[in-house]
């Protein structure tokens, strides 16, 4: 019978020893795997609160780099560009120019209220009464000393009262109210 060898075989040996090292690697990790997932967040609120965070973030660079690349195109065109320089006839033909000469010369009227609009655009020159209202118990007095003693001949046996409501009745319709003279005035024109 052949002799048993006594030492250990080397490359059995060498196999152990790669199987403990990748054995030992994998336990490591594993640990630090194990280790990791207790840090980790599994918080909705807080995922969804990173999510937006990290949003806002690529957001504000994506903005930046448009700003940047619109930027940087701008300053190209500028180069690009040759500059211009404005002649006195171009000055001219600005429209603001062009209106306040018009309106010096006296071919266009210039409005800027809407009073001033209506009596610009109304074919009458007469000067528009803006307050009848004030003499409108002055008028009336005329009207009714002017207009009481014909009714008066007319209806001889009326009492005044009924004669004066005639006169109000009349004075409703009358020119002579100023406020009838507004929209005389405007029937005179239609």
């Amino acid at each position: 019978m052949p002799k048993k060898f006594k030492g250990t075989n080397t490359k059995a040996e060498a196999a152990r020893a790669r199987k403990a090292a990748v054995k030992e690697a994998s336990d490591t990790k594993k640990r630090e795997e194990e280790e990791n997932a207790l840090w980790e967040e599994n918080d909705k609120l807080v995922l969804r609160k990173l999510s937006r965070k990290a949003d806002k973030e690529k957001k504000q660079r994506e903005s930046k780099e448009r700003k940047l690349a619109n930027k940087e195109a701008l300053d190209e065109e500028e180069k690009n560009l040759a500059p211009t320089q404005a002649t006195s006839s171009e000055l001219e033909e600005n429209i603001n120019h062009v209106i306040a000469r018009e309106v010096s010369e006296g071919n266009v009227v210039e409005a800027r209220t809407v009073e001033d609009a209506v009596a610009v655009l109304s074919l009458s020159e007469t000067k528009v009464d803006r307050h009848p209202e004030r003499r409108l118990k002055a008028a009336y007095t005329a009207y009714e000393e002017q207009e009481l003693p014909k009714l008066r001949d007319e209806y001889p046996n009326l009492r005044l009262s009924q004669v004066k409501q005639i006169v109000k009745k009349n004075w409703q319709k009358s020119s002579d109210n100023p406020m009838n003279q507004i929209h005389a005035a405007y029937n005179q024109r239609s």
